[in-house]
């Protein structure tokens, strides 16, 4: 990502703000130089998720003539195992499933 691109000063990440406790996000360095280039690392907490997850992390600058701006975090997230049925119904000494 390109910080600093526009104007004559540097810029400042003021904050990060991840949309959810699943996401911690960091960058590169604080303050960027006209042009300097930098990046922003994000970390999943996959925990007890699966399937297409969508958060956002919001950088917001010491520039006041700029919005904040949101990342897409797009991860998916496989099962490690899937049954079918989720549940099998089981008698105590029963020597068979009861489906």
């Amino acid at each position: 990502m390109a910080a600093a691109e526009r104007g004559q000063q540097s810029l400042r990440f003021t904050s990060l703000r991840p949309s959810c406790d699943c996401l911690t996000a960091a960058a590169s360095k604080e303050v960027f130089a006209l042009g300097e280039m930098g990046t922003v690392r994000v970390e999943f907490t996959v925990g007890g998720r699966s399937g297409r997850q969508e958060k956002y992390v919001t950088v917001t600058t010491d520039d006041p003539a700029e919005q904040p701006v949101s990342l897409l975090v797009v991860i998916e997230i496989s099962e490690p195992m899937a049954m079918q049925p989720r549940q099998l119904p089981w008698e105590k000494g029963a020597w068979r499933f009861l489906w």
